[in-house]
């Protein structure tokens, strides 16, 4: 029902908060993409879930201008800036990049970690979900597709079942 176009982490993040309020906590949470790192600063902070999935997911917040700006070819100076806007508007978080990314301050989260990526990923690169992998893996959980691609893999049958039966 919002008008808005727009969101960024922290609002996420509160209505995350807000029907956690309602509903109690979340039996799981599935993110994808830039999602996951929305999914992960909330859960650091205040949300509660049992299980978290992250399917083809951003780890690192700073992985975002440059990534950005590379498919733009853009240089380091537009980098330059845009990191700076993005620390004017947070200015209230000490140090964004820490604390919006998803594979650090693996302790502050409580919830079981899943983690999908496909290796044909041409959006968001497979070493993403190997930092998620590295921070959070314990166990059997991390799952690899092939020809699947960032979107796809949203509607795959297998990794459909594959969520189901982790987050059961």
């Amino acid at each position: 029902e919002s008008k808005g176009i727009t969101t960024n982490i922290i609002e996420s993040k509160n209505i995350m908060l807000m029907l956690q309020e309602k509903y109690d906590k979340f039996h799981a949470v599935i993110s994808h993409s830039l999602g996951t790192l929305n999914a992960f600063y909330a859960l650091k902070n205040g949300v509660e879930s049992s299980s978290i999935v992250s399917i083809a997911g951003v780890s690192d917040f700073g992985y975002l201008p440059r990534n950005f700006l590379n498919q733009l070819r853009l240089g380091d100076k537009t980098e330059y800036y845009l990191r700076k806007h993005l620390e004017d508007k947070f200015n209230f978080i000490d140090n964004i990049w820490s604390a919006f990314s998803a594979h650090l301050h693996p302790e502050k989260i409580q919830s079981r970690v899943y983690i999908i990526h496909d290796k044909d990923d041409d959006w968001v690169d497979l070493e993403q979900s190997m930092m998620l992998n590295q921070s959070y893996g314990k166990g059997n959980n991390l799952y690899l597709t092939d020809f699947l691609g960032h979107y796809r893999i949203l509607t795959d049958q297998e990794v459909i079942n594959r969520i189901i039966n982790y987050i059961n």
